[in-house]
């Protein structure tokens, strides 16, 4: 049966989702008379379950015999419940008659929040100097948000440092409700950061759960837009992202880093150092870097179809092949002609900035310099 969410449109006719401590009005279309009934929604853990958590009524829209009911929800009629994944049934009631109508999944928010199982992403990002909050949501077997009999994180920083360890009963640990935890941190340092999250429920084992979370410079941060503008069609279009998140470009824009410094001769910048000259160089990289990852990805996908003379091809790879060998050719070209500025010459030849090179170079045998005079 149709059920339509006030003001949205529920994407899944059956599922009914409501937020703990918000107001929700649902519309509902049975296509039968509801003259003299009652329609009475039922909500429970499961379909099998004894223990009813939510009964409430709907009000039958006149004329009854169309078949139409409003449910009002408040936010006292599930204050008592925890959030998290239950069915429900709604049925028509006449006297001594009831006749199942519909029945579906109720969903219930936490205040607001998505649930983190259904959109957590493998990693987050967080500004350096900034304050951020950290949290779980931990489900039972049912699936219902649930305080377990023992919990703990531990935050470690890059270098594999505990940094932060928190018990459960912590005054640091923010804890709303049932089964949501949190606690704030901040870090002048960028790098990769794992939450450890470990928490048990009675009679039951241990479980872990890893978050990762990046800490990134400021400089960072601001050529994310700028390297979404090139790579993100939907960008584009509509001004959301739809293919590459913030973590995927700055892994694209660390990894066009690392090459740059690698590449001879040899260098040690940071992306905060890099002048606004050499910023072009990284942005270049990091599109290379986006078309590799999506090209690894087309080869696993692309198919080629045929059946009774029909014929289907897909084929993202050749394309972005294409496009891969016109823009890593011209970012090798810049990129050796960027690192040119890193030469300086002197009386005797040409040498890297640096005293270790420098001293390497005047210490090999005649003609052999040659071999290094190719990098400019």
């Amino acid at each position: 049966m149709p059920i339509t969410q006030l003001p949205v449109v529920c994407s899944n006719d059956s599922e009914i989702l409501v937020t703990k401590g918000a107001s929700k009005s649902l519309q509902l279309s049975f296509g039968v008379d509801l003259t003299g009934s009652v329609v009475q929604i039922v909500v429970k853990r499961s379909p099998t379950a004894l223990d009813i958590l939510l009964t409430k009524n709907a009000t039958i829209t006149p004329p009854s015999e169309n078949g139409k009911a409003q449910l009002d929800f408040v936010s006292t009629d599930y204050a008592s419940v925890g959030a998290g994944f239950y069915v429900y049934t709604i049925s028509k009631i006449t006297g001594a008659d009831v006749t199942v109508l519909t029945t579906g999944r109720f969903v219930l928010e936490p205040f607001d929040q998505t649930f983190v199982a259904q959109i957590e992403p493998i990693m987050r990002l967080a500004i350096t100097n900034s304050m951020e909050r950290l949290g779980l949501e931990v489900l039972d077997s049912d699936g219902v948000l649930a305080d377990p009999v023992e919990l703990q994180v531990n935050l470690l920083d890059f270098s594999d440092s505990r940094v932060v360890q928190i018990n459960l009963g912590d005054p640091n640990l923010i804890h709303p409700e049932a089964g949501i935890f949190m606690f704030d941190f901040q870090s002048n340092r960028a790098g990769d950061f794992l939450a450890i999250w470990n928490y048990r429920f009675l009679g039951e084992e241990s479980q872990t759960v890893v978050k990762n979370i990046r800490w990134v410079t400021p400089g960072m941060f601001r050529m994310i837009p700028e390297i979404r503008l090139y790579i993100d069609k939907a960008r584009k279009a509509s001004n959301k992202t739809i293919a590459f998140n913030p973590v995927d470009c700055a892994e694209y824009i660390q990894n066009s880093l690392r090459d740059f410094n690698q590449t001879p001769p040899t260098t040690g910048i940071q992306l905060e150092a890099v002048s606004e000259e050499y910023k072009e160089i990284i942005v270049m990289g990091a599109i290379v870097q986006s078309l590799i990852a999506q090209g690894l990805l087309a080869v696993d996908q692309d198919f080629q179809y045929n059946d009774n003379g029909i014929s289907l091809s897909i084929d993202h790879h050749t394309k972005l092949l294409s496009w891969y060998t016109t823009l890593v050719n011209l970012y090798i070209a810049k990129k050796r002609a960027v690192k040119f500025n890193f030469f300086h010459g002197t009386v005797l030849a040409r040498t890297v900035v640096g005293q270790a090179f420098a001293l390497g170079f005047s210490k090999i045998a005649p003609g052999t310099a040659a071999r290094f005079r190719g990098w400019i």
